[in-house]
C-alpha cells in the first residue's frame, strides 16, 4: 500500500502529526520531496522544458516520461536509471563506478542529450550531468525493479566511500542515503554521523530527522547500532525545546528496547514518554493525534507486565483504550484492547474480560477483519482460563480459519499460544509440544524474541505432562534464565510452580519448598500491584497461582 501525501510546512496543522508519525516509525520508506512554489513564468517554463504541448494533463505528461525512457534499448535504459539512483545531478565518475558498461558511457549520455532527457551541468572541476528535469528523474527511478534499484543504492554507497574518502564526514547523509535504500546495515553509522555533523543552532531539526532514519538499526535486531541515533534523536529535541517530538523520540527508543528484552531502559524512557504525551494534551488533537498519543501507552502497558507490575500495566492500557475510543482507532481497540480484557482475566476477572473481548470481536468483524485473529486468540485463552473449553476451542477454530485465508506472523503466534494450552487442558500434550516448538522456531528465526519464553515455558508443561521431567527441566530453567536476564517476572511464578513440581517427582522436597518459595514471592508482587483495585485475593485464589504455590487444584 502506497500513501501519497502532498501538504503545507505548517507544524500545527492535523497533516504534520502524519508526517511526525511516519518518520518516526517508519524511517526506511518514508521519503520526503520539499517543494517549493512556481511563479506563472516558472510554471510556463516548465511546461516546455517537460514535454512540447503545455496543454497535456500533468499525469499524461509523466506516462509520456515513462513512455520514452521505457523504448530506450535494455543496454542505453540502464545508464538513465543507473543516474536516477544518483540524484538529480550526476557526477560522471560516480555513474561511471555504479554502471554496467563503463565503456559506453559517454555514447550513452550524448544519445541521452539528444533526446533532451539530460544535460551537461558542467565540466570543471569535474564532469558533471542533470536531468533536465525531476520528472525524469523520477520516471527514470520508477522503472527499476525493487531488487536492482538496491543493487544500485549500495553501488552508489559505496562508490561515494571509495571515491570521496577525505570527504565521507561531509558527504555522509547522501552516503547513509544510499545504504539505508539498499537496506545495508552501514546506514546506520553514516546516519548517526550525518546527525552529528548538524548539531548547530541552524540545523539541528535535520539532525532530529537524521537520527530517526537511523534509529532504524533498532527495529532490524542491532541494538547497539540503532540506540546511539535514538539517543540521538531524544538529545537533539530536547535540545530544540520540542517535548512533543522528544516523546515520539522515547516512545520509538522505548519500543526498541522493549522488542529487544532491555525491559529496565524500556521502564525508564517510556515513562518520561506517557508524562510528555500528557503534557501536550492539551492541544486541540485530531484522530491521528489521539491514536499517537494512545500509542504512547502501547508499550508501557507490555512492559509493566512482563515486570510484574499488572496493576499498572491493566492502568496503562485502559487509557490506552479510553484515548483511542474517540480517534475511532480499530487496531488500538482490537490489538490492545485485547490484551486488557486477556489480562483482566488473568487477574481475576475473567467474566469481565471475557465480555471485553467478545465486544472487540464484534468490533473487528464490522471493521477490522485484518486483525480479528488476534481477539480471537486471546478469547480462547481467557475462555480456558474461565475452564470453558468448548467454547475457547470454537474461538480458536475460527481464529485457526482466519490465520489459513491472511496469515500474520504476530497473531500466528499468540494464535498458537492458545491452541497449545487448548490442547494441554484436552491431555493432548504431543499435540501441545508439536505447536509450540514449531512457533518458536519460527519466532526465533523472525525475531519475534517477547515470545520466546511463552513458548519454551509451554514446551516445558508438556514435556512435563508427557513424563519427561528431565527435558522439561531444561525447558523451564531456559524461559529462567531468559526471564531473569530481560528483567522480567510475568512467567516467573508459573516458572517455579513447574520446576517444583518437577522436585516433586524426583523426591527432591528441599527443592520443590525452594521453588515454591520463590512462586510465593513472585505471586505477593504481582498481588501487591492489584491491591488497589481490589483484585489481589482474585488472583491469588486463581487456580493457577495456587498450582503454583503446590495446591491441590480441581475445577
Amino acid at each position: 500500500m502506497l500513501f501519497l501525501l502532498a501538504f503545507r510546512p505548517d507544524r500545527q496543522a492535523p497533516s504534520w502529526r502524519i508526517k511526525q508519525k511516519l518518520e518516526t516509525d517508519y524511517p526506511h520508506r518514508y521519503p520526503e520531496l520539499a517543494l517549493e512554489p512556481l511563479t506563472p513564468d516558472e510554471s510556463a517554463r516548465l511546461l516546455g522544458h517537460t514535454l512540447p504541448g503545455e496543454g497535456l494533463p500533468g499525469g499524461l505528461r509523466e506516462r509520456i516520461l515513462a513512455a520514452r525512457i521505457d523504448r530506450l534499448e535494455a543496454g542505453p535504459r540502464e545508464t538513465p536509471q543507473a543516474a536516477a539512483v544518483i540524484g538529480r545531478s550526476f557526477l560522471h565518475r560516480v555513474l561511471a563506478a555504479i554502471s554496467d558498461a563503463t565503456d559506453k558511457l559517454d555514447r550513452r549520455l550524448l544519445a541521452l542529450q539528444r533526446l533532451e532527457l539530460v544535460r551537461e551541468h558542467a565540466r570543471e572541476p569535474e564532469r558533471e550531468h542533470a536531468f533536465r528535469h525531476a520528472l525524469t528523474q523520477e520516471a527514470a527511478y520508477r522503472s527499476i525493479l525493487q531488487r536492482r534499484r538496491r543493487e544500485l543504492h549500495q553501488r552508489a554507497g559505496e562508490a561515494l566511500v571509495a571515491l570521496f574518502a577525505e570527504r565521507a564526514e561531509e558527504l555522509a547523509d547522501r552516503i547513509g542515503h544510499h545504504f539505508a535504500e539498499a537496506a545495508d546495515p552501514r546506514a546506520v553509522a553514516f546516519l548517526k554521523a550525518a546527525g552529528d555533523r548538524s548539531q548547530r543552532p541552524h540545523a539541528l531539526e535535520d539532525a532530529l530527522a537524521r537520527y530517526r532514519r537511523a534509529q532504524v538499526g533498532l527495529w532490524r535486531g542491532d541494538e547497539d547500532a540503532g540506540e546511539a541515533p535514538g539517543l540521538g534523536s531524544a538529545a537533539i529535541a530536547r535540545r530544540i525545546g520540542d517535548r512533543e517530538q522528544l516523546a515520539f523520540a522515547l516512545n520509538s527508543l522505548g519500543q526498541g528496547y522493549r522488542e529487544t528484552n532491555r525491559l529496565a531502559d524500556a521502564e525508564r524512557v517510556l515513562t518520561e514518554s506517557i508524562a510528555l504525551f500528557r503534557e501536550t494534551g492539551d492541544r486541540p488533537m485530531e484522530a491521528d493525534g489521539l491514536w499517537a498519543r494512545a500509542c504512547g501507552l502501547l508499550a508501557p502497558g507490555y512492559v509493566s507486565y512482563e515486570r510484574g507490575c499488572w496493576g499498572l500495566a491493566l492502568d496503562r492500557w485502559e487509557e490506552l483504550v479510553a484515548r483511542a475510543t474517540p480517534a475511532g482507532s480499530c487496531s488500538a481497540l482490537t490489538g490492545p484492547g485485547s490484551d486488557l480484557g486477556y489480562l483482566e482475566a488473568l487477574c481475576g476477572e475473567p467474566e469481565r474480560g471475557i465480555a471485553r473481548i467478545e465486544a472487540i470481536v464484534e468490533l473487528a468483524s464490522e471493521r477490522f477483519e485484518d486483525w480479528r485473529t488476534w481477539p480471537l486468540a486471546r478469547l480462547g485463552r481467557a475462555l480456558l482460563l474461565n475452564g470453558d473449553m468448548a467454547r475457547a476451542r470454537g474461538a480458536l477454530d475460527r481464529g485457526a480459519a482466519r490465520d489459513r485465508r491472511r496469515g500474520n506472523l504476530y497473531m500466528s503466534v499468540l494464535l498458537a499460544l492458545g491452541q497449545a494450552e487448548l490442547a494441554l487442558a484436552e491431555g493432548r500434550p504431543a499435540d501441545a509440544l508439536a505447536l509450540a516448538r514449531a512457533r518458536r522456531s519460527l519466532a526465533s528465526e523472525r525475531g519475534l524474541r517477547p515470545f520466546e519464553k511463552d513458548l519454551d515455558m509451554l514446551e516445558g508443561d508438556a514435556l512435563r505432562a508427557l513424563g519427561d521431567p528431565i527435558a522439561a527441566f531444561a525447558a523451564h530453567t531456559q524461559v529462567l534464565d531468559a526471564s531473569r536476564a530481560m528483567g522480567s517476572v510475568g512467567l516467573l511464578w508459573r516458572v517455579h510452580g513447574g520446576l517444583a513440581q518437577i522436585a516433586d517427582v524426583s523426591a527432591d522436597a528441599s527443592g520443590a519448598r525452594s521453588q515454591r518459595a520463590e512462586a510465593a514471592a513472585v505471586v505477593d508482587r504481582i498481588a501487591g500491584s492489584l491491591a488497589a483495585r481490589g483484585l489481589d485475593a482474585r488472583f491469588r485464589a486463581r487456580p493457577e497461582a495456587r498450582a503454583a504455590l503446590g495446591e491441590v487444584v480441581s475445577r
